[in-house]
Formats: structure tokens, C-alpha cells, sequence
């Protein structure tokens, strides 16, 4: 463990940092009290008793990855491209194989490895709400935990967990009553539009509403799943959340990238959150979001998914890839770093959180490193976080990355402890 003194009043100075609104870097003094930024000062204006030098330093807003399932990391690169409906066959068979111990070290890794690329919240889909929610907890990520859970099955193939309706709410409570905090939320959720009743649908919805959090769900992912879909229901997965009437802000959908225009239009009519998993899709053959209809009106973050259908879970390139092929928009580099910031925030009801301006969350990130490499400022934020690492992680103002360095925990360990159970994991699952 990498000690340190936590600062609860600081200020970085003469530093380089990123304005969202006006997609720049700009020279300021950054004031941190507590978990808050509480000021943006000309440049060598302010004091505080701890004082970091940043003149040689660039700030930018800590990342968002809006859509993660961190334990199956331990499957990265073993299995080839395959439909959507293969891919879930898979993991629902795995989850037998894998023991709470295994699924603990996996998130733990995937985390750490998130935070290290400048990652400061993280929307976590799990069916095994406690484990995630507590490897959460000791990372120091700031993250919404959609806990999924089912009381029907319609997909075909390997058939996951399902729960009665009373058992599923009780599940939630337990949940919820032990880890939602300030820093991490449970929100509830369920796999998708095949393991949900109509009456599943309003209960959880309700208590998003109920509790201020976001009910969510992988929807629409690939054209054959939605005419399977459409065949035995009548409807596609977005018509009926808007027939069910929970396609509103407190809902999120994951995926939604095999959509017809009425879809669309349903869309933007509707305040809804939107995650985009592009690599995920090209990966399933799912099709493509098609984001520029989507990306102004609507608060649309952005997701690595599953190490399973994803080798290469990282975030930046994600945003990359979105940029260079999903059609983002005539200003795409701005919009994909609003989606990596802000609005992914958002997308998961992380408020107050992935901007450097007073009453944020101090959730940011320091390079070392001269500014404007690239003539384009939102391009050169990409490329610091593509091509490189932060020096200095913080969420809520805590320092979490420290000098490349994870304060919670050592890499080392944590890598050696994840290594055994995927050794594990891939005998069981490959014998």
C-alpha cells in the first residue's frame, strides 16, 4: 500500500486544464476543499495550505466507462466473435463455474485497471450485486451499481437466474441497505427485454423513482435478437418500455444498436439514458447506435461492456473508435469527450461530476506533459488519455492514482490474485 496524506483543502496551481464548455485548455489555479472544486482562479491567485505545483501538470475531467461487467475480465480473448445471442449462451454458462473469490479478484482487477487509465466512475451491470459493489467500495471509484436480476427468460439458449418477484425485491433491499452511499450507488435492473415481465419492468422503475437512482437494461442488441424479439412480443424492446411507460429519465438503456426508425423516434422523444458500447457491437456483429440522432438531445455515455466481447478494455479507445466509425457528429472529437465526461455521468445519474468548474466533484485527472501536441484541443485530450497515463488520479477529491501508482492497493497483488482465478476459470471452462 502506497500511503499518503489525503488533503482535504488544496489547490493546484498554474495549471493547464480543461474547459469542457469551450473545448480548451486554459491556465487557471484549481481550488479543492473537501470532495468539491470550489474555485477556478487566475493563475498564481490562489493559496490554500497544501499547494501543488501545476505548471508543468495538465487537468482534465476524470473519464467515465458508463458500462462495465467487471468479472468478465477473466474471460478476455478467449472466445472468437460471435452473435449477441452466442455470447450470452456463454456467459450464462460460465457464471456457474465462477466461485465469489474469482468473481472478487476479477473485479478488482478490471477496476484498478480502469483507474489507472484515468477512470473516476463506472457503471457496473452484475448479476452478483455484493461482490461488485464492495470491490467498488475498496478501489475508490466513484460507480453505479445496476444490480440485474430476472423473473422470466424468453431468449432461447443457456437460461440464466430468475427470481420471484418478492425475492427479487428483497435482494435489492439487501443491497441497497448495506452499500448505497454517497460515492456508490445500487440501482436496480434487469438482463433485458427478454427477462423481464411487463410487471417486472414498472416495479423496477418504480423504485428508481422511489430511490432517486436509474433503472436500467441492455436493449435491442443486434437484428436478430430484435426480430426474435418482435416475432413472439408483437413489438420491439423500446416500443414496449414506451407502452410499459417507463422510457423516461429514470431509465437507461445499453446497446440499443439495431433500431428502426420508429425506435429512433421513440428515442428522442423521451428524456432516456443512453450507454453506446461500439467495440462490443462490432465484436457481436450487433450493428451500430446510430448516434448523431441521438448524441445532442440526450445524455449518452459510453461502455467497454464485457472483456469477453471486448479484448481491449479501455475506454479512450472506445471514445476512438466511436469517433472514427459510429458517425458521432460534424463535431465529433467534442461530442464523444462529453460523452466520456458529463454526460456519461449523467447517462448513469452520476450528478455533479466529469467537468473542472466550481461545484463539481473533484473527480479529476493530472498529466505531466506540454499542452497542444495536437492543434485541436478535444483531439490532444484524447491522445493524452490513448497514448498515456495520468501521473495523479483523485475521486471526491481523494487521491487514488499517486505518481502512476495505486493508493488503494498494489498492482502487483492485485494482478497475481486476479492471474490464479482466471488459470482457474479457463481450465474449468476449456477442459
Amino acid at each position: 500500500m502506497h500511503h499518503h496524506d489525503q488533503w482535504t483543502h488544496f489547490v493546484i496551481q498554474s495549471t493547464e486544464y480543461f474547459d469542457l464548455d469551450r473545448a480548451c485548455f486554459r491556465l487557471a489555479d484549481i481550488e479543492i476543499e473537501g470532495d468539491v472544486i470550489v474555485g477556478i482562479h487566475p493563475p498564481g491567485s490562489a493559496s490554500a495550505r497544501h499547494v501543488v505545483d501545476g505548471r508543468k501538470l495538465l487537468c482534465t475531467p476524470g473519464l467515465v466507462n458508463a458500462h462495465l461487467h467487471p468479472s468478465k475480465e477473466l474471460y478476455r480473448g478467449l472466445y472468437p466473435p460471435g452473435s449477441a445471442s452466442e455470447m450470452l449462451d456463454v456467459v450464462h454458462r460460465n457464471n456457474r463455474s465462477e466461485s465469489e473469490a474469482d468473481q472478487a479478484s476479477a473485479s478488482m482487477f478490471a477496476l484498478s485497471q480502469s483507474i489507472l487509465q484515468g477512470v473516476t466512475s463506472v457503471g457496473i451491470f452484475t448479476s452478483r450485486a455484493k461482490v461488485d459493489a464492495r470491490q467498488a467500495q475498496k478501489s475508490g471509484l466513484r460507480a453505479a451499481v445496476f444490480f440485474s436480476q430476472n423473473d422470466l427468460w424468453a431468449g432461447g439458449g443457456e437460461i440464466p437466474e430468475t427470481h420471484k418477484l418478492d425475492g427479487i425485491l428483497k435482494q435489492f433491499d439487501d443491497v441497497f441497505d448495506v452499500f448505497d452511499d454517497a460515492r456508490i450507488s445500487i440501482n436496480p435492473a434487469t438482463a433485458s427485454e427478454f427477462s423481464s415481465s411487463d410487471e417486472l419492468l414498472k416495479v423496477l422503475h418504480h423504485i428508481a423513482m422511489k430511490t432517486g437512482r436509474r433503472f436500467s437494461l441492455h436493449i435491442q442488441e443486434g437484428a436478430e435478437r430484435v426480430g426474435a424479439f418482435i416475432k413472439t412480443h408483437g413489438e420491439s424492446g423500446i416500443a414496449r418500455l414506451s407502452r410499459v411507460g417507463v422510457l423516461d429519465r429514470f431509465t437507461t438503456v445499453v446497446h440499443a444498436s439495431a433500431l428502426t426508425e420508429s425506435d429512433v423516434r421513440l428515442l428522442q422523444a423521451h428524456p432516456v439514458g443512453i450507454v453506446h458500447c461500439p467495440i462490443s457491437n462490432a465484436f457481436t456483429s450487433a450493428g451500430k447506435m446510430p448516434l448523431r440522432a441521438l448524441v445532442r438531445e440526450h445524455d449518452v455515455g459510453i461502455g467497454t461492456d464485457s472483456a469477453m466481447i471486448n479484448p481491449i478494455n479501455r475506454i479512450a479507445f472506445e471514445a476512438a473508435f466511436a469517433m472514427h466509425h459510429h458517425d458521432a457528429s460534424e463535431d465529433a472529437a467534442r461530442d464523444i469527450i462529453e460523452m466520456l465526461t458529463i454526460k456519461g455521468a449523467r447517462s448513469i445519474n452520476i450528478q455533479n461530476s466529469g467537468k473542472i468548474e466550481p461545484g463539481m466533484q473533484a473527480d479529476f485527472c493530472l498529466f505531466e506533459g506540454s499542452p497542444y501536441k495536437s492543434p485541436d484541443h478535444s483531439i490532444h485530450f484524447l491522445e493524452l488519455f490513448l497514448f498515456g497515463r495520468p501521473k495523479s488520479v483523485f475521486v471526491a477529491g481523494k487521491k487514488v492514482v499517486n505518481d502512476y501508482r495505486l493508493a488503494t492497493g498494489t498492482e502487483y497483488d492485485i494482478s497475481r490474485s486476479y492471474n490464479e482465478s482466471r488459470d482457474r476459470i479457463v481450465s474449468s471452462v476449456t477442459a
